[in-house]
């Protein structure tokens, strides 16, 4: 089994590239790709994420087809066994049941189109990371939209400066549950311990 500490490198001591609007972006490999990411990272979160989360009631996994969500999704989905779907910013040769508007967050507005989901059926959200709290709270209006429950959301790391898993649990009454915390200090990201 892996440990938080196999991944840390993966998220610690990253210079922040740009400070547009007051958000701190970073180029994470789980993200953005900054040089070719090993598999093992999502296979490790994934099994973190496992270890930590009851899926017991679980019947499909959210995320985003975008960034690091996409990868991890299907790796929780895989080890699980359990169906998954991911919400596109934009839709293509597909109609989409479910759209919603995305909070305005450091990327700007739009719509998150989500298919596949059932009312009462029980989901959870997997991203690849929580800042503002914008992307997430969209994907969580969409499955609401749906009908359907959202048992966790579940993020593999969230910028604890950002205050988006508090603004998600103030306005889902859901606590997301975070793999790792990390705050930005001299401009390069700092793992926090947990």
């Amino acid at each position: 089994m892996c440990s938080k500490s196999d991944i840390t490198k993966y998220f610690n001591n990253l210079p922040v590239v740009s400070n547009a609007n007051e958000y701190p972006y970073v180029l994470f490999p789980l993200t953005d790709y900054p040089t070719p990411t090993p598999p093992s990272l999502f296979s490790n979160l994934a099994k973190l994420i496992i270890k930590e989360v009851n899926f017991s009631q679980t019947q499909a996994i959210v995320g985003q087809a975008d960034r690091g969500s996409g990868p991890l999704v299907f790796s929780v989905a895989s080890k699980l066994k359990i169906p998954f779907t991911l919400a596109n910013w934009y839709p293509r040769e597909t109609l989409a049941e479910i759209i919603v508007e995305n909070a305005h967050n450091q990327f700007g507005s739009g719509f998150i189109y989500l298919n596949g989901i059932k009312p009462g059926q029980h989901i959870s959200i997997v991203v690849d990371l929580i800042s503002t709290g914008g992307s997430t709270l969209a994907l969580a209006n969409a499955i609401l939209k749906a009908e359907a429950k959202i048992d966790n959301i579940i993020a593999a790391a969230e910028n604890i400066d950002q205050k988006g898993t508090k603004t998600i649990e103030r306005i889902l009454g859901i606590k997301p549950i975070t793999i790792i915390k990390y705050r930005i200090v001299n401009n390069f990201t700092q793992v926090i311990d947990q």
